[in-house]
């Protein structure tokens, strides 16, 4: 039988719940602040950096989904103990 690839997801559920916490804060720090920072001659390329300064809470929440689904795992690994 095959072996299903990994997913992204899966990998990241598989992390500790804090590093998804921390890779979600560093996701938004990235896109709210990192990259506005910088000056952009090209209209399309501030325009594109815009609309990742505006959709930054929705991959925020995107890498805090698998810290939660993380942290239940562990929460449960621990129960059985």
């Amino acid at each position: 039988m095959a072996r299903k690839e990994k997913t992204v997801f899966t990998w990241l559920t598989e992390l500790s719940w804090w590093i998804n916490v921390c890779l979600a804060a560093a996701v938004y720090g990235l896109l709210a602040f990192g990259l506005p920072a910088f000056h952009y001659e090209n209209p399309a390329a501030k325009g594109f950096v815009d609309g990742l300064y505006n959709l930054a809470p929705v991959f925020a929440v995107l890498f805090l989904i698998p810290a939660v689904i993380s942290a239940v795992n562990a929460w449960q690994k621990r129960r059985k103990m």
